[in-house]
């Protein structure tokens, strides 16, 4: 049986929904240039996808995913510096 790990890689950088927009795109920004843009909108999208599947997850998580989709459009438009990043992965 695989373990699941206690905390996201997005989590131990701080995000979470809880904090407000300019912190989440402080994080998420720190978090592409680290990671890759394809790592941090698969993750982001794997949150909302996991959710909006669960019984009553589109309602009980109506908030959330708004935001995580919301990040997830600022991540798609950050600018191809970033992109650069990627490629060393």
């Amino acid at each position: 049986m695989m373990a699941l790990n206690e905390q996201s890689f997005l989590g131990s950088m701080g995000y979470t929904v809880n904090k407000n927009n300019y912190t989440r795109r402080k994080i998420l920004s720190n978090a592409v240039i680290l990671y890759g843009k394809r790592k941090v909108a698969d993750h982001i999208n794997f949150l909302i996808e996991t959710r909006k599947n669960q019984v009553v997850g589109k309602t009980k998580y109506a908030n959330a995913l708004k935001i995580w989709q919301k990040d997830l459009n600022f991540i798609s438009e950050l600018g191809s510096s970033l992109d650069e990043n990627d490629n060393l992965r």
